[in-house]
């Protein structure tokens, strides 16, 4: 994925972030309903990923790496 470095930071960190959110919270990630409640949780603390212009990049290449599909609503109700 073709992101400044500033972006890929963030992006790793937030990616950090579902792990240990994971961990504690004793939700597996590869669970959509999971993975949704993870994702809300972490993607408020990283507001540059969701409101730049590399949103949709970064969240079509997330997609890419579920082991489910997401529905556009879905999608969409991941950066709000």
């Amino acid at each position: 994925m073709n992101l400044p470095e500033e972006i890929k930071q963030l992006l790793l960190r937030l990616l950090r972030e579902l792990c240990t959110n994971s961990v504690r919270s004793r939700l597996a990630w590869e669970r959509k309903e999971s993975f949704l409640t993870l994702f809300f949780i972490s993607a408020g603390r990283f507001p540059e990923l969701a409101s730049g212009p590399y949103q949709h990049l970064i969240g079509d290449w997330i997609m890419q790496q579920l082991p489910f599909t997401l529905t556009p609503q879905e999608q969409e109700l991941l950066w709000t």
